[in-house]
């Protein structure tokens, strides 16, 4: 509902995962948005609030991206491997 509820449309998301070899794992979520609709007072607090876990969890606040183009956001987090089983 976040982000999406004052669309009319139907909003469709997606999941994506890539194994990224040794390294990393990429976890992308895009949905489609209507960029007409203003945005609400107090937004980016979760996304600000899963910057400060992913900090706790990796010591690195910046495994999180978003962007917003084209009526499309997308929101990707890069999973270091080496602290994958340390996470779980």
């Amino acid at each position: 509902k976040h982000g999406v509820q004052s669309s009319n449309a139907p909003v469709v998301m997606h999941l994506d995962i890539k194994d990224h070899g040794n390294e990393t794992v990429l976890l992308s979520i895009t949905n489609n948005y209507d960029s007409s609709y203003l945005r609400f007072k107090g937004e980016g607090v979760g996304l600000e609030n899963i910057r400060n876990r992913l900090r706790l969890i990796y010591g690195n606040g910046r495994l999180l991206s978003i962007s917003a183009a084209d009526n499309t956001f997308t929101a990707s987090i890069i999973i270091p491997k080496r602290d994958l089983q340390n996470a779980i």
